[in-house]
Parts: C-alpha cells; sequence; structure tokens
C-alpha cells in the first residue's frame, strides 16, 4: 500500500470514528495535511544531509452550542492509537467549549459536495537519485536543497462533505558558485527529467560564465539595472513578509 493509499485509509477511519462519536447539537470538521518527503542539501556538489520526513497532521474543528473550538495533533501509530487519540481530543475540545462565550460570527457547516484527485509523479528513487544531480554538475560548486514525495490534503465533514487531494512532485533549489558570486536556479516539477534538469543547469553555467568576467567599479551616478526574473521574485516575496501584499 503506497503512502498515498495508506493515508486515505487512516483518514477514513478515523473520522468515520470520529462522526459516530458525535452527540447531539455537535457539529464536526477535519482537515488533514500529510507527507512522506525527502529532503537532501547539498554544498560543494557533495551531500551534507538526507533527511526524510513522513507526517499526517490532524485539524479538528468542533461546533456546539454556539461556540467552536480548535485543535490539531498527528496521527501516528495503528488505527486502535488513532481511535485512543481521537477520543481524547474530542473530549478536550468539548471541555474547552464549556468554558468558551458563544461565536457570534460562527458560521454552520453544511455540505459542499465531494472530490477525489491524485496524480502521481515520476520522481527520483532512493538508487538513483544522487547520482543524477550530483554527476551533470561536476567541477562545479554546487549548493542547494532538493525535496521530493507524496503531498496530501484532505477535509471531511459531519454534514457529508469529502474532499481528496494528493500529488507527488519535486523542487531543485541551487545556486552555482564562482567565488562570492552565484547563480541561483529551480527546477520542479511532477516528473523527473533528466535532459530537462541538465538543459536547466547548462543554463545556470553559462549565466556563471558571464560572472566571471572582471568587475567594473563605477563611479557615484545614474544606472540602469537589469534583474533576472528570479531576483525580481525574490525582491517581491521579500515585501509580502506580513506586510505589504501583492
Amino acid at each position: 500500500m503506497t503512502f498515498i493509499e495508506n493515508t486515505k485509509k487512516s483518514f477514513d477511519v478515523i473520522s468515520d470514528y470520529l462522526f459516530k462519536s458525535l452527540q447531539t447539537g455537535e457539529q464536526l470538521n477535519l482537515n488533514l495535511h500529510a507527507e512522506d518527503s525527502i529532503f537532501v542539501r547539498f554544498n560543494g556538489n557533495k551531500v551534507r544531509q538526507n533527511t526524510c520526513v513522513n507526517q499526517k497532521n490532524l485539524s479538528l474543528t468542533l461546533q456546539t452550542q454556539g461556540k467552536t473550538s480548535k485543535i490539531h495533533f498527528s496521527l501516528t501509530g495503528n488505527e486502535a492509537s488513532y481511535k485512543v487519540r481521537a477520543d481524547e481530543f474530542l473530549q478536550l475540545a468539548r471541555q474547552e467549549c464549556e468554558l468558551l462565550p458563544v461565536d457570534e460570527f460562527q458560521v454552520p457547516m453544511v455540505n459542499n459536495g465531494s472530490s477525489h484527485k491524485v496524480f502521481q509523479g515520476k520522481l527520483l528513487n532512493s538508487e538513483n537519485l544522487f547520482d543524477a544531480i550530483m554527476e551533470s554538475a561536476q567541477g562545479a560548486d554546487l549548493a542547494g536543497l532538493y525535496c521530493a514525495g507524496p503531498i496530501v490534503s484532505a477535509n471531511k465533514n459531519s454534514m457529508g462533505q469529502s474532499h481528496f487531494f494528493a500529488t507527488e512532485n519535486f523542487f531543485l533549489d541551487y545556486s552555482i558558485y564562482f567565488g562570492e558570486k552565484a547563480v541561483k536556479a529551480v527546477y520542479a516539477g511532477t516528473e523527473w527529467s533528466q535532459a530537462e534538469y541538465e538543459t536547466n543547469l547548462k543554463s545556470s553555467l553559462a549565466q556563471l560564465e558571464l560572472m566571471k568576467r572582471p568587475k567594473k567599479v563605477l563611479a557615484p551616478g545614474k544606472y540602469k539595472a537589469y534583474l533576472a526574473p528570479a531576483a525580481s521574485a525574490e525582491l517581491f516575496s521579500m515585501l509580502s513578509w506580513g506586510s505589504l501584499s501583492y
């Protein structure tokens, strides 16, 4: 059973169990976010860190007597342990609602239909991952982060709503250095293509050749400057850090 299939089964088990445990006047909404990702950090075109992250996080929203309680917890272990933890957190949500004031802006839960979408990718496996990335960059000072794996986002509520979305994708966010200068690039998608990656890499190496040209010292004054798309994106994303919007 794949990670996506296992995650859907786990979500179905715990949601069905919780909905059957509801008391009169209670409404429940569940959101699941899960991943089974590999993270590889490169520096000097060598592997410096290799980590796997497997996690399933559940968000529980309980509405009762005009009050709303939200609780987050992780799904670990087997089906029996799911039910034990579900009981604990549902009871905790009920206790919290007893202490909360009535939520005047509470929106009742409704059934917005159902959907099920799964997009399978073609990712590098653990046997060829390192060679695929590093061999093509031999002789270059490559540093960056590779991340890949399935990601799941799902939702259910006690009114009958049910949505499940899963995808497999990857990204390689890297820079190639020449002393204090560097060229930044990203290769991402759902299907790894060695030819596309090598084309991306060659483009970065070609840009690096321009960076190797001698420096020119500019006198104070007004000049026109060119910012690459990646540089412009970095600047604009910085402006939206909890302050200005796009």
